[in-house]
């Protein structure tokens, strides 16, 4: 019976591999983001395969972490700040309905059926 069984792995692994093969579109973008992630974390130490930056890199390192950290603020606009000027009318929520009260029912959403 382990016969049938390695077998029966063997067969499928073409498969396992095949599948992915063509599902790499997916996931390897995720894959690369995140290798560029670690690697400008670990900057500092030489990033993941990297040796050891010298004080001239290292102060590179740190001036671009720094802009790069700057943009990261959020800052409201002008208009955003002045109260009463938010979005004026009826929102949509989901399913494309509106969040107004109709009359004789609910306000859109799950309520009961009519």
């Amino acid at each position: 019976m382990s016969a049938a069984l390695a077998a029966l792995a063997l067969n499928t692994a073409w498969f396992k591999y095949t599948l992915l093969i063509a599902a790499s579109p997916l996931w390897w973008p995720f894959v690369r983001e995140l290798w560029k992630e670690f690697n400008d974390i670990l900057a500092e130490e030489g990033g993941l395969l990297g040796s050891l930056p010298d004080e001239e890199e290292l102060a590179e390192i740190r001036r671009n972490r720094a802009v790069r950290d700057a943009a990261l603020v959020r800052e409201l606009r002008e208009e955003a700040r002045q109260p009463g000027r938010g979005r004026r009318g009826p929102t949509v929520g989901a399913f494309g309905t509106s969040q107004l009260r109709r009359p004789g029912g609910s306000g859109g959403g799950f309520g009961p059926p009519r």
